[in-house]
């Protein structure tokens, strides 16, 4: 007779906790082509050496080196296709 109370209260709670669901609909994914189609400029070369000892010195900066006066530009259109002007910097793209 001591547990009717609890009984009573966890069948109320229970029957009000139930609640009607949603069906929920999901938008279409967003393009990754129109996010990147515009034109590109390198500005920054950032070398990555994962096996030095010595973490001060991981990362290099070799902008002055690779990057001419000109730099390289890449456009990108929503079809697909691409176009790229290395300019006076060193091309390792192979394009």
């Amino acid at each position: 007779m001591k547990y009717l109370p609890f009984c009573l209260f966890i069948f109320l709670a229970s029957l009000s906790s139930c609640q009607e669901t949603q069906d929920l609909v999901l938008d279409p994914p967003l393009s990754k082509v129109v996010g990147i189609s515009d034109t590109w400029r390198l500005t920054q070369i950032v070398q990555v050496d994962f096996l030095t000892k010595i973490p001060e010195r991981r990362e290099r900066d070799i902008t002055t080196l690779a990057i001419g006066a000109n730099p390289m530009t890449v456009s990108f259109t929503t079809d697909g296709n691409y176009s790229l002007n290395a300019g006076s910097s060193l091309n390792y793209l192979g394009a």
